[in-house]
């Protein structure tokens, strides 16, 4: 009997919560994923953010990835608490897409540029033996564009680049 209630109660106990924190571009990358921002030719200076996951250099299994669009702008040193507020009451929050893909784009438009971040989840296991989430927040802003060299100008003369 005593066996059965502790396997219950350890079957019972709620999931570790998800544990937030701060990553920059590079420990990004090192975890596997790179973030790419694009420039998109509108009036309204939106960018499109290209997020490429490699599974296997990933610091858990990989859960998905979201951008999110606080209501209220977040100091960059106060968005895990920010991040733990939104998922705790999603009235902080203008907008929030999410995906599981390992190749997902998110849009956000230049209104929303300051208030909005990404964040990557992973399962890990615990020091007490559960799978918590791993959630890795990287501003928006952090994010650096993807630059497209020019193209040479051509010169019809010599059929080719003209000379600098």
């Amino acid at each position: 009997m005593v066996a059965v209630t502790v396997a219950l109660a350890a079957r019972a106990q709620p999931a570790a919560p998800a544990s937030a924190e701060l990553a920059s571009v590079e420990s990004l990358r090192a975890a596997g994923v790179i973030c790419r921002r694009v420039t998109l030719q509108a009036l309204t200076a939106s960018v499109e953010i290209d997020v490429t996951v490699d599974a296997s250099k990933a610091p858990g299994r990989y859960e998905g990835a979201e951008c999110v669009v606080l209501k209220e702008p977040a100091p960059v040193e106060k968005l895990p608490a920010a991040d733990a507020a939104a998922l705790a009451d999603d009235r902080m929050v203008a907008r929030r897409a999410r995906s599981a893909k390992t190749s997902p784009a998110f849009l956000v438009l230049g209104r929303e540029f300051a208030r909005a971040y990404l964040a990557f989840e992973f399962a890990v296991p615990g020091d007490d033996g559960r799978i918590v989430t791993r959630r890795l927040l990287l501003p928006v802003g952090a994010v650096g564009e993807r630059r497209v060299p020019a193209p040479e100008p051509y010169d019809p003369a010599s059929d080719g680049p003209l000379p600098r």
